[in-house]
């Protein structure tokens, strides 16, 4: 009976030291596409005659999941990760002549706070690219891929006064840096590879209470 008591007793404990995590935002970068490793806008621009621009890639991501737990150097989240990485570029000649290149991301993912006001992300998984051609009405969807994240973030609610931490709670802003890529085969036997380096800024919702740990 006692054991019982004490099973029921730590578990408890460990749940109600973790609850959910979630964050949503969108950031802003450069850009690289390349097809079978040749850079798209370069190539582009060869054939006419540097008559091709792109717009700043868009990244949007959101992460859910759960913790913290405890493993020594922090606390730590384990979370899912759904997210996508546009970019645009176009013909000036003509207004209408616009290829759409985007990724499509999912994966698992983990969160860690090294320092309680500074985190890090970290995200693999499986990936589908998708090319649209405004002009020609044609959209090309490649097969899956893989994909790639990682980002520091500085947590503006976790390095508050006391009295401002207490009013905000578990909610939270971050404000930082990504790096995320995809690689995908398409059926024609070429490879689409985008990759971005972007500056982000999110909404976070952070359960904050001791992490338990998960190591002796």
């Amino acid at each position: 009976m006692k054991k019982v008591l004490l099973f029921v007793t730590v578990f408890i404990a460990f749940a109600s030291a973790q609850g959910p995590y979630f964050d949503v935002g969108f950031g802003f970068g450069e850009i690289k596409t390349r097809i079978d490793g040749k850079d798209y806008v370069k190539e582009a621009n060869i054939l006419l005659a540097n008559n091709v621009n792109d717009h700043e890639g868009i990244e949007f991501s959101i992460k859910t999941g759960y913790g913290p737990f405890g493993l020594g150097i922090g606390p730590l989240y384990v979370v899912a990760d759904l997210g996508l990485i546009e970019h645009s570029v176009f013909n000036n000649l003509y207004n209408d002549d616009e290829v759409i290149f985007t990724t499509y991301m999912f994966g698992p993912g983990v969160i860690l706070y090294p320092i309680s006001f500074i985190q890090i992300g970290l995200s693999a998984g499986l990936s589908v690219a998708t090319v649209n051609m405004a002009k020609e009405n044609i959209e090309i969807e490649s097969d899956l891929g893989y994909m790639y994240s990682a980002s520091v973030a500085y947590d503006f609610g976790a390095n508050l006064e006391p009295s401002f931490r207490e009013l905000l709670g578990n909610h939270s802003f971050l404000f930082g840096f990504k790096y995320s890529g995809s690689r995908n085969p398409t059926y024609s036997g070429k490879t689409i590879k985008m990759e971005t380096p972007s500056f982000f800024i999110k909404y976070a919702y952070i359960h904050r209470k001791k992490a338990v740990s998960l190591s002796k």
